[in-house]
């Protein structure tokens, strides 16, 4: 079951990226920045659960920088998500609709 949330989770990662992709060469403002936060945010989970996998034992790889530095971006990244959303917000752009 886990496998198969993964495969899922993967491939609307791509997806949500490939529509980032053409939204950042979108004359509206609104669309660029509905695919920055979607890549931001696809970008933290990864990074999240590297880190996760870390802190589990299981990473397949050996780190090149300090554990606690990828840390800090994981947490630079998740605040940025939320300036974007709060952003949204007031602008009363509705994010998510731009990856229906």
């Amino acid at each position: 079951m886990e496998e198969k949330k993964t495969m899922e989770q993967a491939e609307m990662n791509k997806l949500t990226m490939e529509r980032s992709a053409e939204l950042m060469l979108s004359g509206d403002y609104r669309a660029r920045m509905a695919a920055e936060w979607a890549q931001v945010k696809i970008r933290h989970r990864r990074l999240q659960e590297m880190l996760d996998a870390y802190r589990e034992g299981k990473l397949d790889f050996e780190l090149t920088c300090p554990i606690t530095l990828l840390r800090e971006q994981a947490l630079v990244m998740q605040e940025y998500v939320d300036i974007l959303e709060k952003r949204a917000e007031l602008e009363g752009i509705r994010l998510e609709s731009y990856f229906q």
